[in-house]
């Protein structure tokens, strides 16, 4: 029969201890590296380029912007088939219409920001990947007056004193129609004939014709003023004279006014 002392028995039971948990330790540091959870390799997305199809600022509600991303890998080569989450900073000018395409509703400036989705890096165990992959871009909607399309713009006057309001309608150049916000003017070639105020209202000021001009910057509408205030009347009376029937008659030339501030 072999006995030992009490001190042989803990040094043997210490060293079947600690054997036992170099044992464990490796055995989880091997699974740990065969899962590539602190370092993916092979084709996991390191780095992340953005950028916009569109260098300036939509001009039109309805035009639209591509957001191109390209994902790469530690050494450079680019990664396809990633799949990608988009942001942006705030609604009202840009709507996502998926695949990275935004179109314009709204005038403004809002921040695109696109990240790799981080459950579809490649890591194992799916969904660990340290990093955190985005990249940003801006987009600007600004929306610039492309047409001028009357509404009503009856400019013949038969009296002067009369106003008429010419309403025009201004749109982008996909016809969505533009607010007030823009700088804007109306002037008449011959304000002796007819004069308007900044909201279009004409008045008719003296018989003749006069250019009416609306105008945005290099955008502008042109129509023609005619104001037709003169009337003649004829009077005419009927005599004898020497016993021979006799008429004369007078022209006279007079002008229409109508009320101070009237419309037809």
């Amino acid at each position: 029969m072999i006995r030992f002392t009490q001190t042989q028995l803990m040094r043997s039971l210490s060293f079947r201890t600690s054997r036992s948990l170099i044992l464990g330790a490796t055995a989880f540091l091997a699974a740990c590296q065969a899962d590539s959870v602190v370092a993916p390799t092979g084709g996991t997305p390191d780095r992340i380029s953005v950028s916009s199809t569109v260098g300036t600022p939509m001009s039109s509600f309805g035009d639209s912007a591509t957001v191109a991303v390209r994902v790469f890998d530690a050494g450079g080569a680019t990664i396809t088939g990633v799949p990608l989450i988009y942001k942006v900073s705030a609604p009202g000018v840009v709507e996502s219409l998926g695949n990275g395409i935004f179109r314009a509703v709204g005038d403004g400036q809002v921040t695109v920001t696109a990240e790799v989705d981080p459950s579809a890096t490649g890591a194992r165990p799916a969904g660990y990947y340290a990093n955190r992959l985005t990249g940003t871009v801006t987009l600007q909607v600004r929306q610039v007056p492309a047409r001028i399309v009357p509404v009503s713009a009856d400019t013949g006057f038969t009296a002067l004193g009369l106003i008429k309001p010419v309403v025009l309608r201004v749109t982008d150049a996909r016809g969505n129609p533009m607010g007030t916000s823009f700088s804007r003017t109306w002037t008449t070639d011959n304000p002796q004939v007819a004069t308007v105020d900044a909201n279009g209202n004409v008045r008719s000021v003296g018989s003749g014709t006069t250019r009416l001009t609306y105008s945005i910057g290099t955008l502008s509408w042109t129509t023609t003023v005619i104001v037709n205030a003169s009337r003649q009347h004829v009077s005419c009376m009927r005599y004898t004279q020497r016993r021979n029937a006799r008429e004369a008659c007078v022209t006279n030339t007079f002008t229409l006014r109508g009320p101070r501030g009237s419309t037809p």
